[in-house]
């Protein structure tokens, strides 16, 4: 299924939480993208940090 992310999250105000996986149109490299968002302020701020 293709998609267009970018305005899918553009129409959304609340996308919440999502994962997106991926590959180049060579099929030779792979991607994944992670999001987060909060409706209060606090959870806007989060930040992720490498452990």
């Amino acid at each position: 299924m293709k998609k267009n992310l970018y305005k899918y999250l553009a129409g959304n105000d609340y996308p919440g939480r999502g994962i997106v996986l991926g590959k180049s149109p060579d099929g030779q490299k792979a991607f994944v993208a992670y999001w987060i968002m909060g409706r209060s302020a606090n959870s806007r701020n989060r930040v992720f940090e490498p452990i």
